[in-house]
């Protein structure tokens, strides 16, 4: 045999192996499950015809969603009784002081680097309970009266503000936010970034309990942990946020009639919660967060006892309107946000608020199809475009 016969039989030979061994790994895989459940896990994805509801029993139910939209809301005059009670439950849930009683300390300048677009500045300040907040500016060298400004508050993980502003850092690659706060920033607009408590340069030392692998780890420890010590971790981050954003208003370059928060992922509940609490924005964008407790279910982090027997999330995100609100979902996510993409459930809900004041048309209902991190991202042309539409 010539050469390239002994390689033709060696090739042969090493896929013939490969093959039988993959062949094996799937014979195990399915002899520990039915036929039928392996090829959901494997092959099918969730579709919104899939989705069952979870019965919960009446037992629980008596005084069940006492606040919604739809039993206090028939016509336009109800609206603002009705935000005005869900604002007053919400801050008695959540233990979240008015924004006059929140105080706003010195703050200490970290670093500041020049990017071609805009001046990068690091800073740090005194939280109301003593612990320290990061956050960061990124502020366009080209300043005008009317520059909107962007406050974003980042998802879960510790990958935090860093993975937001595109600075490479321990997690770069388990980056997924896209580095939109940088994008934002070159399109000349301030941005500021918070540092949320539990994950980022925030993030505590949770020993075994997580590894660098697991970048979810610190702040899914850390509100465990304190919630036995008596404390909510989501409401310490809505009251960083706030006097975060009270710092902002307050700073000469920024125009506190053109301001807008967006939150990513987990950030989107600390948005949405802070929102209610801040009537100057202008704007609220929430990308991959938001979605019906009631209906989907609840996971992930922040959520605080007796939420449901009040209201549900989109009946908080009816409260913004009829000031512009955005909203994202990927359809490559995973359930309860896949499934917010593929029916609009919560969207739906929410646009009955936006028809009391005849303005359907600002809210932005956004399904995309990205694949970064199963499509729990943000999507970038889309926050753009309605930046654009509405500052």
């Amino acid at each position: 045999m010539n050469g390239f016969s002994y390689e033709l039989i060696f090739l042969i030979v090493i896929s013939v192996i490969s093959i039988s061994v993959n062949i094996v790994i799937f014979l195990l895989y399915f002899r520990k499950r039915s036929f039928s459940e392996s090829y959901e896990r494997v092959f099918k994805k969730n579709t919104a015809e899939d989705y069952k509801q979870f019965d919960i029993p009446k037992l629980y139910k008596k005084d069940y969603l006492q606040l919604t939209f739809d039993k206090h809301v028939k016509q336009k005059e109800d609206f603002n009784k009705w935000k005005n009670l869900i604002i007053s439950k919400f801050q008695e849930i959540h233990k979240i002081p008015s924004l006059e009683n929140i105080r706003t300390f010195p703050t200490e300048k970290i670093f500041t680097k020049k990017h071609e677009n805009y001046t990068l500045t690091k800073y740090s300040t005194k939280a109301q309970d003593g612990d320290l907040i990061i956050f960061y500016e990124l502020l366009p060298h080209k300043i005008k009266d009317n520059n909107p400004t962007l406050f974003i508050i980042p998802g879960s993980g510790n990958q935090g503000a860093q993975d937001v502003i595109n600075l490479p850092g321990k997690f770069s690659k388990y980056y997924y936010q896209q580095g939109i706060g940088d994008k934002v920033a070159n399109e000349g607009y301030i941005v500021y970034v918070i540092e949320n408590r539990g994950w980022g340069e925030r993030t505590i030392d949770a020993g075994t309990l997580c590894k660098e692998s697991d970048v979810f780890g610190s702040g899914e420890v850390l509100e465990r942990q304190i919630k036995n010590l008596g404390f909510d971790l989501i409401n310490l981050q809505i009251i960083d946020t706030l006097q975060i954003f009270k710092f902002i208003e307050s700073v000469n370059h920024v125009n506190s009639d053109n301001m807008f928060i967006m939150g990513i992922t987990h950030g989107g509940k600390i948005a949405l919660r802070s929102s209610l609490l801040l009537p100057k924005l202008k704007g609220v964008m929430i990308a991959s967060s938001l979605f019906s407790t009631e209906h989907f279910g609840t996971v992930g982090n922040g959520y605080t006892h007796g939420i449901l027997k009040y209201f549900d999330n989109p009946d908080l995100a009816a409260t913004i309107s009829p000031k512009p609100l955005y909203l994202s979902w990927g359809l490559n996510e995973n359930s309860p946000h896949g499934l917010e993409a593929r029916t609009l459930y919560s969207a739906n809900l929410i646009k009955k608020s936006y028809s009391l004041f005849g303005l359907e048309k600002n809210l932005t209902t956004i399904t995309h199809n990205q694949t970064i991190n199963y499509g729990h991202t943000v999507d970038e042309l889309s926050i753009l475009n309605f930046l654009r539409k509405v500052s």
